[in-house]
């Protein structure tokens, strides 16, 4: 048998139990903003 896993993210400190897709959704867009933000410190290093 396969276990269910249980996703979970934090917020403000606390650990909050969500479901797959809210949880798949939370590190896709923080995923991007990490992207986002090393690419911007590559332009800025570049001026």
């Amino acid at each position: 048998m396969a276990e269910e896993r249980i996703y979970t993210i934090i917020v403000q400190r606390e650990r909050v139990e969500v479901s797959r897709e809210v949880y798949y959704a939370y590190h896709k867009a923080r995923e991007a903003e990490r992207y986002q933000n090393r690419v911007i410190r590559q332009i800025e290093s570049r001026g």
